[in-house]
């Protein structure tokens, strides 16, 4: 069985396979009238709002929502609950309802309604390569812009909610979403070995065919927030050594290694995946 953080990594696949999926936790409850079917697009509970009306007429195109509603979600250090959708029907109302909802029980979120079809939400579609025929779909974004939960079909605002990851978890999806290798160095001022750890971890890093390719994250084993994320990994939060775990897309272990690193054993790590490794080409 995939762990949570893979299945963040997975997001993109599984939607487009029509599979709900989200990272975090499990799903759960309820629906308001919040939103309702007469056109009103606005978001209870949230600063953004889709620029047309939930009737399934086109949308303005130019009153773009999707990308100013992410940037105010970073800058706020929330969540977005982005409701992607095409034509308003009763799946839609039932998802926009769940939106709300959970916007308004949540103060770690904002929601947007995004039509794909208005022009001036095209590069923001694109940037989460979501096609019409996806639609009605709900995708909750960490405020790095990591995809950590999406949904196809109507859903309960606890699911959204389970969807919230660690900030170390958020940091690691974002890279492997965008196809690139994480270097998860997890130690603190107690663990051994730190340095020793990070002299590999810094020369794979800055190896000219990998270094661009490579996003080096920090965990500290002794932040509560992560003991969800270490336990998914199978690392000890008590470790007393550093330990270093080659993370690679869309969503897999390639090693874990405790106290020294060297370029050598990460690299030997990324080939024994397969014929040419199976980190990003």
């Amino acid at each position: 069985m995939m762990t949570k953080w893979i299945l963040g990594t997975c997001v993109a696949v599984g939607l487009i396979a029509g599979i709900s999926i989200a990272v975090g936790g499990m799903f759960s409850p309820g629906v308001p009238s919040a939103v309702e079917d007469s056109g009103d697009s606005t978001m209870p509970g949230s600063s953004t709002a889709t620029a047309s009306s939930t009737t399934g007429a086109e949308a303005d195109p130019e009153q773009p929502v999707g990308a100013s509603a992410l940037q105010q979600a970073s800058q706020a250090d929330k969540y977005l609950f982005a409701m992607f959708w095409q034509h308003e029907n009763e799946q839609a109302a039932a998802m926009k309802q769940v939106v709300a909802r959970t916007a308004e029980m949540s103060e770690q979120a904002d929601a947007v309604l995004v039509q794909v079809t208005n022009p001036a939400e095209r590069e923001f579609v694109r940037q989460f390569r979501i096609s019409p025929a996806q639609t009605p779909l709900i995708l909750v974004i960490a405020p790095n812009g990591a995809v950590t939960g999406g949904f196809s079909h109507p859903c309960e605002p606890q699911d959204l909610l389970d969807a919230f990851t660690s900030p170390a978890m958020a940091a690691a999806l974002l890279p492997l979403q965008e196809g690139r290798l994480v270097l998860l160095c997890v130690q603190n001022d107690s663990t051994d070995l730190n340095d020793e750890a990070m002299r590999g971890v810094r020369d794979f890093a800055n190896d000219p065919n990998y270094g661009k390719l490579v996003e080096v994250v920090m965990l500290d084993p002794q932040d509560s927030a992560e003991k969800s994320f270490l336990r998914d990994l199978r690392i000890d939060p008590q470790v007393s050594i550093a330990m270093t775990a080659l993370l690679l897309p869309p969503g897999s272990v390639g090693t874990v290694l405790e106290g020294e690193t060297t370029k050598e054993l990460l690299l030997a790590a990324l080939q024994a995946c397969g014929p040419g490794g199976c980190g990003p080409r």
